[in-house]
């Protein structure tokens, strides 16, 4: 699957004590910590004035916060994307990341989780529809979601972005992705505000 060939802000939500802490979120709804407010704040300033034409967000509550905070000063549509949600652990849920990750990548599975191949499709196919849709509006989407989800928007542009190889981008850390000026082009990301 190919991501399609529209301009997009991605931001992963901000910090919650599970991040600090290295564990397997998934889709427990957690919210921001002060740390993740304080980023999605920073967030905030360094996206005023960018021509956004409507936010997506998970619907999990560090997204929706997050989402909620940075539109703030934006004022765009806020739209709720369900399948944008982070991956099903199943048992893994809230267990410290580490081997058992790498393993579930290369195929193996864990009770009551999606599989590393269905997640990434799920991932992209709802990147896609949010790029689908966001062409109704005169801007580009800002996107706010997870890790994970990131790790589609990775695997479609060859994983030669910030979270190349799956590893995890910053909390709050807005990037920029346009697609290329030509067929055999590549994609352009760039952190804002560095």
């Amino acid at each position: 699957m190919i991501l399609l060939p529209c301009p997009f802000v991605f931001l992963r939500h901000g910090e919650t004590d599970w991040n600090r802490q290295r564990r397997a979120m998934g889709q427990s709804d957690l919210p921001l910590n002060a740390t993740g407010r304080a980023q999605a704040a920073a967030a905030r300033d360094l996206l005023r004035g960018t021509a956004i034409g409507a936010v997506y967000s998970s619907p999990l509550q560090r997204a929706r916060d997050t989402a909620a905070i940075v539109n703030g000063v934006l004022q765009r549509p806020l739209i709720e994307i369900p399948d944008l949600a982070e991956v099903r652990w199943g048992i893994a849920q809230g267990r410290e990341r580490g081997d058992w990750e790498a393993a579930w990548r290369a195929g193996a599975p864990i009770d009551g989780a999606e599989s590393f191949a269905a997640f990434l499709a799920r991932g992209l196919a709802a990147i896609n529809a949010v790029l689908a849709d966001a062409r109704r509006f005169a801007a580009p989407p800002l996107i706010v979601a997870h890790g994970g989800i990131y790790w589609a928007i990775d695997r479609a542009l060859g994983a030669a972005t910030p979270g190349a190889g799956g590893g995890d981008i910053g909390n709050a850390q807005p990037l920029r992705h346009s697609p290329p000026r030509t067929p055999d082009g590549t994609w352009t990301v760039a952190a804002i505000g560095s």
